[in-house]
């Protein structure tokens, strides 16, 4: 019994550890891979590199949970909702290829596909295996330190945005300023989960959003700002007025700071002299500006118009879905709906069910940990702000394919699993004794 316990601990200690390792691969070096390839200090040696550091996160983390689940019995009921909708997503992408018509054999949507199947895949085992102490807090406040210090300093004043493609001329195919902000979105969330004082959590918030607006990323800025409103809510509960607060007058601040300066540096001589920086023509306007008048969104009216037509597919095929059906008019993979229904078009009402299933629970179970039980474990907490977040941003400008959903899905499906083994394993220890 002894044997088994040491040699469970192993295993689970290494999966911290490849969890915690493939975490900082995956986001925050996914940015520093792409900025120092940008100053032409690395070259691009895996392309855009997303894709493939979550194809080999998973070829790590895959056989340590396998490992995982039978050396310490896990119960796989919590698991269930992912596995059945991983299942789906798999025969729809694999059956399509074999079976569908010319459009849905295109290689391009097996690609997607199965891009979007690993990514998910290793997103969902770091949430399983990640750490909920030792040194994953420092390093992730060192890099939310980098990462938003880079973003604010070297974004381009002018569009709003962080957006290598356009320093210096380049041609350069890599990530442009959405897969960046990606990047940094999930470094925010953990470091404001998993740092333990009320204060600095709230110092960290103000920075953070002004990072994610400069880089330009519209729905991560949203995003930003509904995890900021969930840790809000988190600190009212617990009557933690003092931190809340300094929380909002500290990103005001921040906010008119920043808006100052940039109004100084288009209008006054001395600034502009003084400062330079990398800039795109004056005509340009930031994206960003749209949140505030969505009546004027040509981003707002084509999305309008894919949801109308991604709903007619659905409706002609309730059942099945439209799997790829967004890629008949002119080939472009990224015209299907931008919201969860995403799910039904591409995987059917099943695969629609699961995923809504997978989100929605996710937020429940950690929104009554942390709201109604006063949960502490920084793990419970960072699972209720990124469900709440992600709840928010799928209902409106997410797609499936999006696939960070998963860190909230894994991260309440290990904790339940795990208190279900252990709960099997008390009993089990009475009987014997």
């Amino acid at each position: 019994m002894v044997i088994e316990q040491v040699a469970g601990q192993r295993v689970t200690v290494a999966g911290e550890v490849a969890a915690l390792v493939v975490l900082l691969a995956i986001f925050p070096g996914f940015f520093a891979y792409h900025m120092l390839s940008a100053w032409g200090l690395v070259p691009l040696v895996i392309g855009n590199g997303w894709s493939v550091l979550n194809i080999m996160g998973l070829g790590v983390l895959g056989p340590i949970s396998v490992v995982l689940a039978l050396k310490q019995k896990v119960d796989l009921r919590w698991h269930l909702p992912f596995i059945a909708f991983f299942v789906v997503v798999i025969a729809y992408v694999l059956g399509y290829r074999v079976f569908g018509d010319a459009v849905q054999q295109h290689r391009v949507l097996f690609s997607e596909g199965i891009k979007f199947a690993g990514s998910a895949a290793c997103i969902y085992l770091i949430g399983v295996l990640m750490p909920r102490n030792g040194p994953i807090t420092g390093l992730v406040v060192v890099s939310l330190a980098v990462t938003v210090s880079i973003s604010i300093a070297l974004s381009d004043r002018d569009a709003l945005k962080l957006d290598p493609n356009t320093w210096n001329g380049l041609i350069y195919e890599a990530a442009n300023y959405q897969a960046l902000a990606r990047s940094v979105l999930p470094v925010v969330a953990i470091a404001i989960a998993f740092v333990r004082s009320p204060l600095k959590q709230a110092i960290m918030i103000g920075p953070s959003l002004l990072a994610l607006f400069m880089i330009g990323g519209r729905s991560e800025f949203i995003g930003g700002t509904v995890l900021a409103f969930a840790w809000g809510i988190t600190c009212l509960s617990r009557k933690l007025y003092w931190p809340a607060a300094v929380a909002v007058l500290f990103s005001m601040l921040l906010f008119v700071l920043a808006l100052g300066g940039l109004w100084a540096e288009k209008n006054l001589p001395f600034f502009e002299t003084a400062f330079e920086h990398p800039s795109s023509p004056a005509e340009i306007t930031p994206r960003q500006m749209e949140i505030f008048d969505p009546e004027g969104s040509r981003s707002l009216d084509e999305r309008s118009q894919l949801l109308h037509e991604g709903w007619a597919a659905i409706v002609s095929s309730p059942i099945i879905g439209d799997y790829g059906g967004q890629f008949r008019s002119n080939e472009d993979f990224g015209r299907y709906i931008h919201n969860a229904l995403s799910s039904w078009q591409q995987f059917g009402l099943l695969g629609f069910i699961l995923y809504l299933t997978g989100c929605v629970g996710a937020f429940v179970h950690s929104a009554k940990a942390v709201l109604i039980d006063r949960c502490d474990d920084p793990k419970v907490r960072l699972a209720f702000y990124w469900s709440a977040m992600s709840l928010v941003l799928i209902a409106t400008v997410k797609a499936v394919f999006w696939a960070l959903p998963m860190l909230s899905w894994g991260i309440v499906a290990g904790l339940m699993a795990s208190r279900g083994s252990v709960e099997r394993l008390e009993i089990r220890d009475a009987v014997r004794a």
